[in-house]
């Protein structure tokens, strides 16, 4: 089995065509993605698109998104990660 390890399934740029995307995957032997969020505005999104498509997420802010971020985003990030242990 094929994993995924690294989709940004939840982007905009997939809102027409997800379902198609993630099925192309399947009929190419891709097992299971894992959707990283890239900032506290993501968490929801790629938890939400990772349990539609019955794959995984990662909760995490990227380098890249950092300075866009709220003050609280690392209280943010352990109220999330704490929330969803059970997932």
């Amino acid at each position: 089995m094929w994993i995924d390890s690294h989709c940004h399934l939840d982007a905009p740029e997939f809102d027409a065509d997800r379902a198609a995307v993630a099925s192309r995957a399947v009929a190419a032997g891709v097992g299971m993605v894992v959707i990283p969020a890239v900032s506290t505005r993501t968490f929801d999104s790629a938890r939400e698109v990772a349990v539609q498509s019955q794959g995984a997420y990662a909760l995490g802010i990227h380098p890249l998104y950092v300075d866009h971020e709220p003050d609280d985003a690392l209280h943010q990030l352990r109220v999330a990660l704490a929330a969803s242990v059970d997932d």
